[in-house]
């Protein structure tokens, strides 16, 4: 796979979608930016098609996570980290409680 991020000190592809590098925790920054993209895109397509958005982006956001740390562990081979999981699932969180109650 050719990288795509040649030259740059913070950007770097992790498979086919980009990743943040270079600076502490940016692991966790990554899964939280993806965490919060998956969330607003089923938050609006569940919205579009009439169900509640919150409820089903939060329960897709946590599915996402655990699934992609199960590919981690038994297809990578890399240990399974349950901080990646709450930091993909918790900026969601926060947003679904003030989408929720904070309006």
């Amino acid at each position: 796979m050719p990288k795509l991020f040649k030259d740059s000190k913070y950007l770097t592809s992790q498979g086919y979608l980009p990743a943040l590098a270079g600076f502490p925790h940016a692991d966790k920054v990554t899964h939280a930016i993806y965490g919060t993209a998956i969330f607003f895109i089923t938050l609006y397509c569940a919205n579009w098609y009439g169900f509640n958005g919150i409820r089903l982006g939060l329960a897709v956001t946590f599915i996402i996570a655990g699934a992609k740390e199960a590919v981690d562990e038994f297809i990578r081979g890399e240990k399974w980290d349950i901080y990646d999981i709450i930091a993909t699932v918790f900026p969601a969180l926060l947003i679904a409680l003030y989408l929720e109650f904070g309006q």
